[in-house]
């Protein structure tokens, strides 16, 4: 039984089964390389124009100095993006190029994991394809952030983590120690997962029938080095958190069993609408069922015993809901499934045993115990998988991913000729700034604005960001830049807001339409309103008339 033997025992595989697992695992990377290709180009949204910027920092000290101002994140992936950059240039599809093969090494990253925690190559291959046609693996493979690193590092350092339990030698504690070190300097997602292995290893000494070469001191002082690793970056740390971040509303939040339910449904090997449905009506049955399971086994006394003979569901189940309720806390909005990517290995493995397991039970029975039915069976389900998985990301593919990206087309047909630009907010100037200077050879505007505060050819900064949208002030500031625009040089104001249904921004979208009737009251509409729509961030471009155009 997995994570259950006294002495780690290694099973023999023959040499045909050997091949038969290579050739599966080598098909199911290929169909996650298939499904990762298809949103590889649909460009960069705001929070990866920041990752350009930060990658164009001309030497490792302003790099740093960038990551302080402009992110709330540790420098490794910025790093190694910085180098590809001067390689390989930033252009959209060079910037997603490295998450998507991060994202293709997280499959056999996965497979690893699962074998290791149950010890069955059925359980690890079904898990290894789970994470190649998941929806949330496939999106999150092609974007410019760290979602994909951390997912990589933090299933090999649970995957070395395992191996510790079962055996704690040198070689698996330095391997432990490095990849946590690595994890903790790529996303601050990390400390949550040490501290789940803190809480794995000291449960793990209460159970009767652990590994005798388990030594729970050596573990506890590898993942103490590790943090003491991390000292050095945690005064940035704590400044970062001093900034604050962007405005959002807490209390008109989603409720928290909601937002539970959602990043939960993130981790199942579906489209997040189909998970989300099946869970709202799965869900309450599973949590009735494991209670009364629970309270038999602790009136016979059974239960730590029951646990200790279902460690790796035990591991997986702990391991998956405790993120979740702790993500609420830190990001309690819909929308917020990148940050499942840091634990969502636990639900795929979860998944996948538990599928083997009806199909064992269930499937052999009404294919007759007939191989070739249940692996007819088996085909059909997986087809369907990858069909869905494809459906689903296609949908998002057909489209770029901000809508900025398809104004800068318009802005690049002088359709916008001779005007000026105000972006509200103005962290999203950047990001308009990159596509029409970068993506479509033109020229940048000269004259633009970003409400609530003025910018630069630079992303928003976080510190203050928030005080932005509470100034009083900062209509009348917009208002007397637009009164002093040069009307030789600029005949009309084109208002481009962010119409993305994004609950973190409700305050922002109050000042925003307070900004559109101020400036509504004062000067003549010379267009209708057009939506820049995306499947990702969409964008409504308004154009006022400033002045005649000149003889």
């Amino acid at each position: 039984m997995p994570l259950l033997q006294m002495e780690p025992r290694v099973r023999k595989i023959s040499q045909p089964v050997k091949h038969k697992v290579s050739y599966l695992l080598v098909l199911i990377i290929l169909i996650g390389v298939l499904l990762r290709l298809l949103p590889l180009n649909t460009g960069l949204d705001a929070d990866e124009a920041v990752t350009v910027f930060l990658a164009n920092s001309a030497n490792p000290l302003e790099l740093i100095e960038r990551i302080k101002i402009y992110e709330f994140a540790p420098p490794l992936y910025f790093a190694i993006m910085s180098m590809w950059v001067r390689l390989f240039g930033d252009a959209p599809l060079m910037m997603a190029i490295p998450s998507m093969v991060l994202g293709v090494a997280l499959i056999p990253c996965v497979y690893l994991l699962a074998r290791e925690l149950f010890e069955r190559e059925d359980i690890a291959l079904t898990s290894a394809f789970f994470a190649s046609v998941s929806p949330l693996g496939v999106v999150f493979s092609r974007e410019a952030r760290s979602s994909s690193l951390i997912a990589v590092l933090a299933t090999l350092t649970f995957y070395f983590f395992i191996r510790c339990l079962k055996a704690t030698r040198r070689p698996r504690l330095l391997a432990l120690g490095v990849s946590t070190v690595l994890m903790l300097y790529s996303n601050y997602a990390a400390l949550l997962i040490v501290i789940l292995m803190g809480l794995n290893t000291v449960a793990y000494t209460r159970f009767p029938f652990k590994s005798i070469v388990f030594k729970h001191e050596r573990i506890m002082a590898t993942l103490t080095f590790s943090l003491l690793a991390f000292l050095p970056w945690m005064p940035i740390f704590f400044d970062q958190q001093a900034f604050g971040s962007f405005p959002y509303d807490r209390e008109s939040s989603n409720n928290l069993l909601f937002i539970v339910t959602s990043n939960f449904a993130a981790t199942l090997p579906l489209p997040w609408n189909t998970s989300f449905i099946l869970l709202c009506i799965a869900l309450p049955i599973i949590v009735l069922m494991m209670v009364w399971k629970a309270l038999v086994l602790l009136f016979r006394r059974e239960l730590i015993t029951y646990i200790d003979h279902h460690k790796a569901y035990t591991l997986l189940i702990v391991n998956t809901l405790i993120p979740v309720l702790a993500y609420n806390f830190l990001a309690p909005f819909v929308g917020s499934q990148r940050y499942v990517m840091s634990f969502v290995f636990f639900g795929w493995i979860l998944f996948a045993a538990i599928s083997v397991e009806l199909i064992s039970q269930v499937g052999i029975r009404l294919a007759r115990r007939s191989v070739v039915r249940r692996n007819a069976a088996i085909a059909l389900i997986c087809s369907v998988l990858i069909l869905i998985s494809y459906s689903d990301v296609k949908g998002m593919s057909v489209e770029d991913d901000s809508g900025l990206r398809k104004f800068a087309k318009d802005w690049q047909s002088k359709k916008f000729k001779q005007s000026a630009v105000m972006i509200a907010p103005d962290f999203n100037a950047y990001t308009l700034n990159y596509y029409i200077a970068k993506e479509q050879h033109g020229e940048p505007p000269e004259l633009y604005y970003g409400f609530p505060n003025q910018t630069t050819a630079t992303p928003a900064k976080l510190k203050g960001y928030a005080a932005g949208f509470s100034d009083k002030e900062s209509i009348d500031k917009a208002l007397d830049w637009i009164r002093k625009i040069d009307i030789t040089r600029a005949q009309s104001l084109v208002l481009i807001t962010d119409d993305s249904e994004l609950n973190s921004k409700l305050h922002s979208k109050e000042k925003q339409q307070e900004l559109i009737d101020a400036i509504t009251t004062r000067y003549p509409i010379k267009t209708e309103a057009t939506r820049y729509s995306s499947s990702g961030r969409s964008f409504v471009v308004r154009v006022f008339k400033l002045s005649e155009p000149p003889d």
